[in-house]
């Protein structure tokens, strides 16, 4: 018999065959309605995912994405002093290169070969081409840490969001963003939404699971969803983002939460 999916959430062995989506089989947990990808691929089969044509859309994209990553440093300003900022999976850098230019000090992870050369080479970034794990930065070192866009693409978000916890100092402050299993698009279009049918899209999270994941297993505490307003994208833009997030069908959630100021064993 085939072994059962666990639930990285809930830990539920509960899931059951949910999707075929172009060849990668999808699960759904019957307790927390975590969606994800069972059996997941062989290594070697991610790593064709990320081929530097991969990585076209993000240069194309740059003066419209230069809007959204300030719009992301004014949210996290508010919370947070300038200090070390860690960004995972890190792509071409240029989230670290609008950090940089605000003041604060950074450095990046990023495990595919092509843009952790870009964010070097061409952005003089401190990018190291290595998994976060693989990385081993001391512990209680980074004020910041974001993940944007990078955890529905690993194959173990745990052990990650674990490792991404124990690099922040106490008090600092995670910041996520996945896709939105319950979004507008999600409902109007099934399993043909983009981010469902992407294969290297391994989990799939609405906000309650997510904050279930972020709160009970990484051990997080203050977690909220945040919704940006005003990115500097105009008017209607932005008004359709307003709207969206009355109804919480945005296309993708945003969350932040904080390491606690002590843990059991401190003094």
């Amino acid at each position: 018999m085939p072994e059962l999916a666990r639930c990285i959430v809930c830990e539920g062995g509960e899931a059951s065959p949910f999707a075929l989506v172009d060849q990668k089989s999808l699960s759904r947990c019957a307790r927390c309605g975590l969606i994800f990808a069972h059996p997941l691929p062989a290594a070697k089969a991610t790593e064709a995912f990320y081929e530097a044509d991969y990585y076209d859309p993000y240069l194309e994209a740059e003066r419209t994405n230069a809007g959204c990553y300030e719009a992301w440093l004014d949210a996290i300003e508010k919370r947070t002093a300038r200090g070390e900022l860690l960004d995972v999976g890190c792509g071409i850098g240029q989230f670290l290169e609008a950090a940089r230019a605000r003041g604060w000090r950074v450095e990046g992870v990023e495990p595919s070969p092509w843009p952790a050369a870009f964010a070097r080479e061409t952005r003089q970034l401190p990018v190291r081409t290595a998994t976060l794990e693989s990385a081993a930065f001391l512990a209680n070192r980074f004020d910041v840490v974001t993940l944007w866009s990078t955890v529905e693409h690993l194959p173990d978000p745990l052990a990650v969001l674990r490792e991404a916890t124990r690099v922040l100092r106490p008090g600092g402050s995670l910041w996520l963003a996945v896709p939105n299993t319950r979004s507008l698009a999600v409902k109007l279009q099934g399993l043909r939404e983009a981010n469902l049918a992407k294969p290297e899209h391994l989990f799939h999270f609405s906000a309650d699971n997510l904050t279930r994941l972020l709160c009970g297993r990484v051990g997080l505490e203050a977690v909220e969803r945040i919704y940006l307003w005003g990115d500097r994208t105009g008017f209607v833009s932005n008004a359709v983002r307003h709207l969206a997030r009355r109804t919480r069908l945005t296309t993708e959630i945003r969350m932040v939460g904080r390491k606690p100021a002590t843990t059991a064993g401190d003094s």
